[in-house]
C-alpha cells in the first residue's frame, strides 16, 4: 500500500495561549503510540512526565522519554495522548487514532475519519477493545479468557507460521498476560527465532490445534491465534508481515486494505529484511 502520511494538529492543553503546531505525520495502523521527535517535543513546551522502555522490532531496547499531554486534532476529531519522544519524524499510531475513530483508506493511501461515524467518533467499551473475551482450541483441552484490549491485530506469511499452520500463515493479535487466564495447559515447542528471541509456540496437547505463542521480546504478552477465538469477528487484521517471502497463493490478489510488509516492520515506518532462513 506504500507509507501513508497526514496533516495533524497538536497542542500542549496545559499551556491554553500557546499555538497549535500543524505537522506532516507518518500514520501507520501496525505501531501503537504516538511519537514525535525531541524538537517538536521542545516546540510545543511538553513536559517530560517519565520514561519507558521501549522494545524495537530487531528486538532491542532503549529508554525513552514519555511526554504529554497532547492534543491532537485531525478534521474534526479531537484526542490527547503521551508522546514517546524519539526518532527523526513523527508518527500516528493505533492508540491515538482509535481514540479518534480515523481510519486508513488504503486504496487512495490517505487518513479519513470513520466513514461509519462522520460526525462523531465511535468507540466500543465493552467488546473487542475491552471486557471478556473468550477462546480455546478445537477440543476444548485448553481455554483461555481476557480482559483488555487487543494490542495489535495482524497476519504473517513467515515460513514458520506457514509450516506450523499448514496454510498461508498465521493470523495473531497481542494482550498483555496480566489479563490472560488459561485453563487446561497447553503443549509448548520451544525454538530460537532468526532474531536471536525464544519463541514458545503453544498447542493443545490432544488436538494440536495452535492456541498461543509466547516470544522472550514481549515476555508481557500473549500472542493468541486469531482463529481460535470463541467470536472471530473480534479479530480486525490491519497489516501482512513476511510477504516477500511467501509463495504466491499465500497473497491475495489484488488490493485488500492490509498493509504489507516485505519483513518485519520497523517501529517509524522503516521495513527489515526478510531472514534468509525464512525465504525457503
Amino acid at each position: 500500500m506504500g507509507l501513508v502520511r497526514a496533516e495533524i494538529v497538536l497542542k500542549n492543553p496545559s499551556r491554553p495561549k500557546a499555538r497549535a503546531t500543524t505537522v506532516e505525520m507518518l500514520v501507520d495502523s501496525g505501531a501503537v503510540h504516538l511519537c514525535i521527535p525531541e524538537k517538536l517535543r521542545a516546540r510545543l513546551k511538553l513536559e517530560v512526565l517519565d520514561r519507558k522502555t521501549v522494545t524495537l522490532a530487531d528486538g532491542s531496547s532503549r529508554e525513552v522519554p514519555y511526554a504529554g499531554p497532547v492534543e491532537v486534532r485531525f478534521k474534526n476529531r479531537v484526542g490527547f495522548a503521551g508522546a514517546l519522544v524519539m526518532g527523526d519524524e513523527p508518527l500516528l499510531g493505533a492508540i491515538p487514532m482509535e481514540d479518534m475513530d480515523l481510519v486508513i483508506i488504503p486504496g487512495e493511501r490517505r487518513l479519513d475519519v470513520n466513514p461509519a461515524n462522520p460526525v462523531l467518533a465511535g468507540s466500543i467499551v465493552k467488546g473487542a477493545a475491552a471486557g471478556d473475551v473468550a477462546g480455546g482450541c478445537f477440543c476444548g483441552g485448553v481455554r483461555y479468557r481476557f480482559s483488555g484490549g487487543m494490542m495489535w491485530h495482524g497476519v504473517c506469511h513467515c515460513s514458520v507460521c506457514r509450516r506450523f499452520s499448514g496454510g498461508a500463515g498465521g493470523a495473531w493479535f497481542g494482550v498483555l498476560s496480566a489479563g490472560v487466564a488459561v485453563s487446561g495447559g497447553a503443549a509448548f515447542y520451544g525454538y530460537k527465532a532468526d532474531s536471536g528471541n525464544d519463541i514458545r509456540r503453544g498447542v493443545c496437547g490432544k488436538c494440536c490445534a495452535p492456541v498461543y505463542n509466547l516470544n522472550s521480546m514481549m515476555p508481557d504478552v500473549h500472542i493468541i491465534a486469531a482463529g481460535s477465538l470463541d467470536e472471530p469477528g473480534r479479530f480486525s487484521p490491519r497489516l501482512r508481515i513476511y510477504c516477500g517471502g511467501a509463495p504466491s497463493w499465500a497473497l491475495p490478489a489484488g488490493e485488500d486494505g492490509l498493509r504489507r510488509f516485505e519483513g518485519m516492520p520497523q517501529p517509524e515506518g522503516g521495513r527489515k529484511g526478510v531472514p534468509e532462513r525464512w525465504q525457503k
